[in-house]
């Protein structure tokens, strides 16, 4: 927090919290992809956390907000492909997860957010993120095939719901429709 005796910032703390946040609603550009012209790429490795969550602690004397963690397309925050990632998630029951992988939801959908559950707006933020590494390391770069084979693409997540949610919502904006049989979903303990 800035100290009131001084000046205040030049830039709004709140502001920068927001961008931070990565609230759906704001369009963040990114320096994703930018390299100088005579670099190659050949690798990129993601490193996200999990997407907006329940509270994982109560406040003292405070009741706990009701969120709904069940996603609807017709709700805020919006976004284009969340039905049809809602129906690809659908289908994900064949593909090989690592345990305790294998017992954990695809998606949230609960009336009634668990503890530190992923909430709509959090699998809304990574599908923009996944749509954003699309349209840089696809589409610009070319840097996966069309025929991309499982050791070109793998996912690791904790045990978790919530960062196992925000991996699946994440590879869906990056690769929409994606062949489950083809992506191998390993347990990461930390």
């Amino acid at each position: 927090m800035p100290d009131p005796v001084t000046e205040p910032p030049t830039v709004d703390p709140v502001y920068e919290a927001l961008l931070y946040c990565n609230i759906p609603s704001v369009a963040e550009h990114s320096m994703e992809g930018h390299a100088p012209h005579h670099y190659k790429l050949v690798s990129v490795h993601v490193f996200i956390r999990h997407g907006d969550r329940y509270p994982l602690y109560a406040i003292p004397k405070t009741k706990r907000p009701e969120i709904d963690c069940t996603l609807v397309a017709s709700r805020k925050p919006y976004h284009p492909k969340l039905e049809a990632f809602i129906s690809h998630m659908l289908k994900g029951s064949g593909a090989s997860f690592e345990s305790p992988l294998n017992s954990l939801p695809l998606y949230p959908n609960h009336p009634l957010c668990e503890t530190g559950e992923l909430t709509q707006t959090g699998v809304v933020q990574h599908l923009l993120n996944g749509q954003l590494l699309r349209d840089i390391y696809l589409r610009k770069h070319k840097l996966l095939p069309n025929n991309w084979s499982s050791d070109q693409l793998y996912l690791e997540s904790t045990g978790k719901s919530r960062t196992l949610q925000s991996g699946l919502a994440l590879l869906y904006g990056f690769l929409p429709e994606f062949d489950w049989k083809k992506v191998y979903f390993k347990h990461q303990p930390s």
